[in-house]
């Protein structure tokens, strides 16, 4: 309980006051929920290969569906394979702090630790510099579209 009431929920009311800022100050807010997953998942006691990057609005719930079929066009532009909420479809975050119909757009990013890294030693391979530029582009890409919305 110390813990929770000491980083769980002043770190959610922190996120919730800079969301609610931002929609103050600029009508809307996009905000991004990053996190990595396993190359390959489980079904059936089968190892299933995933996907460069799974986007999780909770179907639509979450975020605009136009912010997320964005993303995963410039995604699939630079090559990566993307699925859309399979099999993730946003967790707690997205969930608590999406709200489009109020501005509030959320969408969770699942990146393939494939990509980047050897899963077994836990250490970077050399494909890490090319994701980073990639993800960097992709920022600036989000940063033109959050802002094209707020204009228009």
């Amino acid at each position: 309980m110390a813990r929770i009431e000491s980083y769980h929920r002043p770190y959610y009311a922190e996120l919730e006051a800079m969301l609610d800022q931002r929609v103050a100050t600029f009508g809307a807010v996009w905000h991004v929920n990053c996190h990595s997953m396993r190359t390959t998942g489980r079904h059936q006691g089968k190892s299933i290969p995933r996907d460069h990057f799974v986007l999780g609005d909770r179907e639509g719930e979450s975020c605009d569906p136009a912010f997320t079929d964005f993303v995963a066009e410039r995604l699939r532009a630079m090559g990566y394979s993307v699925q859309i909420n399979h099999p993730f479809k946003g967790a707690e975050l997205v969930a608590r702090f999406g709200r489009p119909l109020a501005g509030r757009h959320s969408l969770q990013i699942e990146v393939n630790r494939g990509l980047y890294m050897d899963e077994d030693r836990i250490e970077k391979h050399d494909g890490f510099a090319g994701l980073k530029a990639d993800i960097d582009r992709l920022i600036g890409d989000i940063c033109k579209f959050a802002g094209d919305q707020v204009k228009g």
